[in-house]
């Protein structure tokens, strides 16, 4: 291992109050030169696999992307190798992905081809009970995101109504003069990359951002109420990195993906976050910030006519918390069920093939170069 590579950490799909909103799409371009899409039911060995070439890679000196799934944290839906050109992902629900260019650069790796179906016949209703269990969770945990967001609108509402709105647009230039003056507009268009740094999962929300900025020098942290114009903020930023032609990399609200999060803009060692729960987050002292800058748009609130809301704000606060816990249990619910399933699949899996096939996967991939 060099000691200087790295592995970052995101979630390409997240339990949105869309549905599963799903980012996975895009990440089978960054395999230019092979991209293996692994199908199969659960505990069939995908993530097993996926860790276990992606650390070794990474002992190998590569820099590698894993990417986490939201239904359980601890879990990898893929991996990307930049220096090799080379994708892993999970293609099964709810992210199914299809190759693009099927053989000439996409391959399906089908894991259900190292099962002993005379294990799993025995256990069919179960296996078909368990499903439905899942797919309930899901549905329930789905109607509730759903409900919280009306909640969270309400949220909104009372603080924006009480928002000097001339205040908070100049606020809003000043902050774009600082972070972009002396950039030259972009002779090209700006590369861009869409993921989540964080997820509502069973464990509750979780963020990534340690990892996603552990090359960040200079960190802005945007703090405020909701309402208070913190991802009109980080738009009006995004569109002004597109005008200046730099990479962008963009990371969506894992609650309501619409929104951003966070931009890191790695041309300039530059990232702009929220700080407000649930995107808390404490940074290494490995790592290479050298200015922090704090920005409360909290301030541009008249709190004199804010205080005629604070009943309304105390509920909306309470009810979209709740309705958030709901949805989490939910989730946790469909993890437990998801767990019962996989010991299924486990009995009837060949792992001695599968740690052969993660062996031949891990010499192909060494042999590409980008």
């Amino acid at each position: 291992m060099s000691g200087s590579n790295w592995i970052r950490e995101y979630f390409p799909g997240g339990n949105t109050c869309q549905g599963f909103y799903s980012l996975y799409s895009a990440l089978i371009k960054k395999g230019s030169n092979r991209t293996y899409i692994f199908k199969g039911g659960p505990g069939t060995g995908k993530s097993t696999i996926i860790k276990k070439i992606g650390n070794a890679l990474y002992n190998e000196g590569y820099n590698v992307e894993f990417y986490y799934c939201s239904s359980d944290s601890n879990s990898l839906d893929g991996l990307a190798v930049p220096d090799l050109g080379t994708v892993i992902l999970d293609g099964t629900t709810p992210h199914v992905i299809e190759p693009e260019v099927p053989g000439a650069r996409d391959e399906i790796i089908n894991l259900g081809a190292y099962w002993n179906e005379e294990v799993l016949r025995p256990y069919m209703r179960e296996i078909e009970y368990l499903q439905n269990i899942i797919s309930d969770s899901f549905n329930i945990t789905y109607r509730y995101l759903k409900e919280a967001k009306l909640t969270y609108e309400n949220w909104q509402f009372y603080h924006y109504r009480c928002l000097n709105k001339l205040q908070a647009a100049q606020n809003t230039v000043k902050l774009l003069d600082e972070i972009f003056e002396g950039i030259p507009a972009g002779n090209a268009l700006s590369k861009e990359q869409h993921l989540f740094a964080s997820a509502i999962t069973p464990e509750g929300p979780v963020n990534k951002y340690s990892s996603v900025l552990q090359n960040i020098s200079n960190l802005y942290l945007l703090m405020g109420d909701p309402g208070t114009g913190k991802s009109t903020m980080l738009q009006k930023m995004y569109h002004k990195a597109q005008e200046k032609g730099l990479t962008i990399e963009a990371y969506h609200c894992g609650f309501s993906p619409e929104r951003l999060d966070a931009l890191v803009l790695p041309e300039i060692n530059l990232a702009v976050v929220k700080n407000t729960y649930p995107h808390i987050f404490s940074l290494s002292r490995t790592q290479y910030l050298e200015k922090i800058s704090n920005y409360d748009l909290s301030t541009c609130l008249d709190k004199e006519k804010l205080k005629s809301f604070e009943p309304d704000i105390e509920d909306a606060r309470e009810r979209f918390w709740h309705l958030i816990g709901k949805a989490v249990r939910s989730i946790k619910n469909s993890k437990r069920n998801h767990d019962l399933l996989e010991r299924y699949y486990v009995r009837a899996q060949n792992f001695d093939k599968l740690n052969k096939l993660a062996d031949d996967i891990l010499q192909k991939i060494l042999k590409y170069k980008v």
